[in-house]
C-alpha cells in the first residue's frame, strides 16, 4: 500500500472528482533569498495562489519536531536550537507553539509553504492526525483556529478529551 502524501492526495482527489495540484519544491531552502526566489517561480506561485482560493483544506498535523521524521531528514543540514522547547508540532511545515502561533525560527522563515495567516483564511480547514504524541500539536492547532474539523483515532480522541484546560 502506497502511503506517500502525493499518492494519498491523488487518490483522495480522484475519489471526490476533484483536481489535485502538487507543490514540487523543497520543504526548506538554504536562505531567505532562496525562499523569495522559489516563491516567485511559476510552478510554486500557481499552487500557493490556488491554495489561497481554496474553500476546503485537508492538512496533516505533525508531531513535536524532536519526534518528526521530516525534521530528522534535515538534522545534519540545519540547526534546530531556535525551536527547542517552543514548537509542539507543525501544520504545512510551519512549526507552531502550544498556543498555535507560528514559532519565530529560521525553519519557518525558510520553508516553502502557504503562510499560516493565509491558511487561516480558508473557510473549512480539516486536520488529520493520530497518535498520542500529536496531542499537544492538535490542541495547539485547535486553540488558534488553525483547524475547524479534526479527523483522528479513538485513542488520540480520548487523550484530547482527558486533557485539562
Amino acid at each position: 500500500m502506497d502511503i506517500h502524501a502525493n499518492h494519498i492526495a491523488d487518490t483522495f482527489s480522484k475519489s471526490l472528482g476533484a483536481k489535485n495540484m502538487l507543490l514540487h519544491a523543497p520543504v526548506v531552502v538554504d536562505d531567505l533569498e532562496a525562499k523569495q526566489f522559489m516563491m516567485k517561480q511559476k510552478f510554486v506561485n500557481q499552487v500557493t495562489h490556488k491554495m489561497q482560493q481554496a474553500n476546503i483544506a485537508l492538512v496533516g498535523i505533525g508531531a513535536n519536531p524532536e519526534e518528526s521524521t521530516m525534521v530528522a531528514s534535515y538534522r545534519n543540514e540545519l540547526s534546530f536550537e531556535d525551536i527547542e522547547g517552543q514548537a509542539v508540532g507543525d501544520i504545512m511545515y510551519n512549526f507552531i507553539d502550544k498556543n498555535g502561533q507560528k514559532v519565530d525560527c529560521e525553519w519557518n522563515r525558510r520553508n516553502i509553504s502557504l503562510d499560516l495567516d493565509e491558511f487561516k483564511k480558508i473557510p473549512l480547514k480539516i486536520g488529520v492526525a493520530g497518535g498520542e504524541n500529536k496531542a499537544n500539536a492538535i490542541l495547539a492547532a485547535l486553540s488558534n483556529n488553525l483547524i475547524d474539523v479534526l479527523v483522528t483515532d479513538e485513542i488520540t480522541g480520548e487523550s484530547l478529551l482527558a486533557h485539562k484546560y
